[in-house]
């Protein structure tokens, strides 16, 4: 369902709404869209000349003649595809973070998006057991504490990402990381 934006629900001019084609074209296309009322808009553009320029125009040119091709209709029915495409993939890293990681992790099933976040009970730092463990298994997560800002702290979250594995993948990377997470808490448990 697709929920209203706050940009529609704006009546005083002060929502700024940021888009951007890089989830929904390609991720390498880095070019976004901006609507916000025009004394902001300006100072957003004036930023923009101070720090990049500009997008790329190789990347500009080919959304321009993406769009001359697909027209509205065309660029919504992709939205569409596109959509339905995270949805299944969503629903196929659930089930296989729910097969194998059980009362090992909590988690909030996302609404939308490519990654999950999971909270692993019994472990106070990510760090080791993905950047170390994890990847030799050949299992690829990112640890929370890349999501910080202190990065003296200890965070038991790890993000997985959804948009690049097949289900098959997904579940053979979740029962590798399963097998490693129980060992990871059971040598915490023996410390305390």
């Amino acid at each position: 369902e697709l929920l209203p934006s706050f940009l529609s629900m704006d009546v005083d001019g002060r929502v700024i709404r940021l888009d951007s084609m890089s989830k929904v074209l390609s991720a390498g296309m880095r070019v976004g869209l901006v609507t916000a009322p025009k004394q902001l808009l300006q100072k957003i553009v004036f930023h923009q000349q101070v720090t990049s320029m500009h997008a790329s125009s190789l990347s500009q040119i080919l959304i321009l003649k993406l769009m001359d091709k697909w027209d509205l209709n065309g660029f919504q029915n992709h939205i569409d595809k596109v959509r339905t495409f995270y949805a299944n993939q969503k629903t196929a890293m659930v089930k296989a973070i729910r097969e194998h990681l059980k009362d090992m992790v909590t988690f909030d099933e996302p609404v939308c998006g490519m990654f999950i976040w999971l909270k692993l009970n019994g472990v106070k730092d990510t760090r080791k057991l993905i950047l170390e463990k994890a990847v030799k298994q050949e299992v690829l997560l990112l640890p929370g504490s890349s999501f910080f800002y202190d990065q003296s702290k200890s965070y038991p979250f790890v993000r997985t990402s959804y948009s690049l594995s097949n289900s098959e993948q997904m579940d053979v990377g979740m029962a590798r990381f399963a097998k490693l997470l129980r060992t990871e808490i059971d040598e915490q448990q023996q410390l305390v």
